[in-house]
């Protein structure tokens, strides 16, 4: 199982001449006062950072029929269009995948639907199904169906011997049972509608953020857990790997009425590149991509982070690619940083501003405000890098702007993204 790179995972305390040692940098002020500086730096599972990689689609068996005998054709596919509104648990329009199919497959993939609302364990394909058809619904129930969290996958195709290529029947495995899943859903519902109505008549970004948080906040990374990978695991039970959360994402901002789309590809660690899941959101007709997992480190402190919150492309595409053969459809274009968090917080530096300069006057803000975290982002690498080089003068200039003396200082860096985390212990 392949490991994700997570945001911070393991203490490496600083000299103050700059080497490494277990004891921190401490620095002394004017006043007297001393604060220590530790560095949180991503690429250790000394914390516990286990394994995030996120499985592949089950590949079905593929059986014939005990018989060649023909039986009769199942009734015909019946579209989302003819079905009763009730009977669908999220908006057609928001299974943005689907659309972009025809409209055979998006026939195919309403009919299995609502066999697996029904929980049948068999389900009778229509006359002229094919193999391939059948593999791309079972993938979009798979990735673009996080409220259907009781399904697990397509296991069996059944086809008969003089046409092999047209599958009759497949079986279906659900996570749980039908009893255990009326349960489930009605405590992920209630979770869900609670928050909905705590971010009623808010902006979009604002309904974002909070739902990010609280998954973050209320969620714990784990692999092999049953429900890792399901709304349900990541809700109720507390625990996913990062299948779960971005599948709860997607569930969540569609519920709120946002777009939102599951991607999966790769992503690194200090040695491989590991299976992983991520969002795209549209926020108030933009595009922007998200990574609720990385801003959930499984260890230690902090929790909290909104490193790739929002971010673009650009920025994304340094860490996370989609795989090669993502077919499922086109993913809209994630070019505009205007609802990224640090952005958004005024904590943005760009490339004609004096990064030690910025940082300065935003952390001695930060301990005016006694902020326990500030998060900064530059628009260059250097800038940060430069910033992380002098980060003891800058934290001894704010302190002093401030007249707030600092206990200590973690940081971490998000090089790939230019973006520094800061998190903050006063003397009092």
């Amino acid at each position: 199982m392949l490991k994700k790179r997570f945001f911070a995972s393991c203490l490496a305390a600083l000299l103050l001449l700059g080497t490494l040692c277990g004891c921190g940098r401490t620095v002394r002020l004017s006043s007297g006062e001393t604060f220590t500086v530790v560095k949180i730096q991503s690429g250790s599972t000394e914390y516990g950072y286990g394994p995030r990689g996120i499985p592949a689609t089950p590949v079905p068996t593929i059986e014939p029929e005990p018989s060649d005998e023909p039986s009769a054709a199942p009734e015909p596919v019946v579209s989302p269009e003819s079905t009763p509104a009730e009977a669908q648990t999220a908006p057609a329009d928001m299974h943005f995948f689907l659309q972009q199919q025809t409209q055979e497959v998006q026939d195919l993939y309403w009919y299995v639907y609502h066999a697996v609302e029904r929980f049948e364990s068999k389900v009778e394909m229509p006359a002229g199904t094919t193999r391939d058809q059948l593999n791309l619904v079972n993938t979009l129930l798979y990735n673009d169906s996080p409220e259907l969290f009781q399904y697990s996958h397509l296991s069996t195709y059944y086809f008969r011997n003089n046409a092999p290529e047209l599958i009759t029947s497949a079986d279906v495995t659900y996570f749980m049972t039908r009893s255990e899943y009326e349960n489930a859903r009605q405590k992920v519902e209630a979770l869900a509608d609670q928050w909905l109505s705590e971010i009623s008549g808010k902006s979009d970004y604002e309904k974002e953020l909070y739902l990010h948080d609280a998954v973050v906040n209320g969620c714990t990374y784990q692999l092999d857990t049953p429900h890792a990978g399901t709304v349900y695991g990541t809700l109720i039970l507390g625990e996913a790997r990062c299948q779960g959360y971005a599948n709860t994402m997607t569930y969540l901002l569609r519920r709120a009425g946002i777009p939102c789309m599951y991607l999966h590809g790769t992503a690194p660690t200090e040695d491989e590149a590991d299976s992983h899941a991520w969002n795209a959101a549209q926020i108030d007709g933009t595009w922007v991509l998200l990574d609720t997992t990385w801003d959930d480190p499984t260890g230690g402190d902090p929790k909290l982070s909104h490193a790739y919150f929002n971010v673009n492309e650009e920025l994304m595409g340094q860490t996370h690619h989609l795989d090669p053969d993502f077919s499922l459809g086109t993913v809209p274009a994630c070019t505009s940083l205007a609802w990224c968090y640090s952005v958004q917080q005024g904590n943005f530096a760009s490339a004609d501003q004096d990064a030690v300069e910025f940082t300065t006057q935003r952390f001695a803000e930060a301990l005016r405000q006694r902020q326990s975290l500030l998060e900064l982002q530059f628009a260059e690498q250097a800038q940060c890098q430069t910033v992380i080089d002098h980060l003891s003068s800058i934290m001894e200039k704010a302190s002093e702007l401030s007249g707030v003396p600092i206990h200590s200082l973690s940081y971490s860096p998000e090089l790939a993204i230019n973006q520094l985390g800061l998190y903050l212990s006063y003397s009092d």
